[in-house]
């Protein structure tokens, strides 16, 4: 497993640094990847679109092949809002555009059986899954949620190939609490996992662009969990 962090943000949406600074930030605090998840189809923040995507991942491919072989490896991703209210269902995005990325991420999909009217479902990634071709993942999600009564839902990601984040971003511990029940889910579903810190400003100390990276490993080997090919 490399030493990773692939949910970071950078001026092309809300966060406070170049995509270039980031990279030098994330060099001087011996990452070896990093991937660069700016926000995109949603109303809440300023985000990239159907007519902006071009040019980041234009961008960031320049970028990429800047760095290529000084000991970082940069991935080219988004996040992509799915709530019903602000984002976009993930079966009409642009699918030419997204396969241009080395992943995606999802955020706003629904564990348990509330919110029915805000969040989307796991089927709806599911279904778009269908036609991206590039690795997909969930944005700090709770999955532990889903036991009980959805475990299905954990089905749904280990069958679909849909990796998970342990998102180390303010309040978002809940993945060093998994009990043994949602780490055998896991195991048994052959879920892969990701590490990201959500980092937007080093102003708030909380998201730091390396903060706690060794304990997700450490908490990632220690459990037996598997890492996606994308951090490995």
């Amino acid at each position: 497993m490399k030493r990773h962090n692939i949910h970071i943000h950078t001026t092309y949406s809300d966060g406070s640094f170049s995509a270039e600074k980031l990279v030098n930030m994330a060099k001087n605090e011996k990452l070896e990847v990093i991937g660069i998840t700016d926000h995109a189809f949603t109303t809440k923040i300023k985000s990239l679109n159907e007519v902006t995507l071009p040019g980041y991942i234009n961008d960031l491919k320049l970028l990429k092949e800047k760095n290529s072989g000084s000991g970082i490896e940069l991935k080219i991703g988004l996040e992509i809002d799915t709530c019903y209210n602000q984002g976009i269902d993930p079966c009409n995005v642009p699918f030419d555009l997204i396969n241009k990325l080395d992943y995606v991420l999802f955020e706003y999909i629904r564990v348990d059986k509330g919110l029915k009217k805000v969040y989307r479902n796991i089927e709806s990634v599911v279904n778009a899954k269908k036609d991206i071709k590039i690795p997909v993942g969930l944005a700090h999600t709770d999955i532990s949620m889903a036991l009980p009564d959805n475990k299905d839902y954990i089905k749904l990601l280990g069958d679909n190939d849909i990796f998970v984040e342990i998102n180390l971003s303010e309040n978002s511990n809940y993945h060093f609490l998994f009990n043994k029940d949602v780490i055998d889910l896991i195991k048994k579903y052959n879920i892969k996992m990701t590490i990201g810190t959500d980092f937007h400003s080093d102003i708030i100390p909380a998201y730091c662009l390396s903060k706690n990276i060794s304990l997700a490993m450490n908490f990632i080997e220690d459990k037996g969990l598997k890492i996606h090919e994308i951090a490995s």
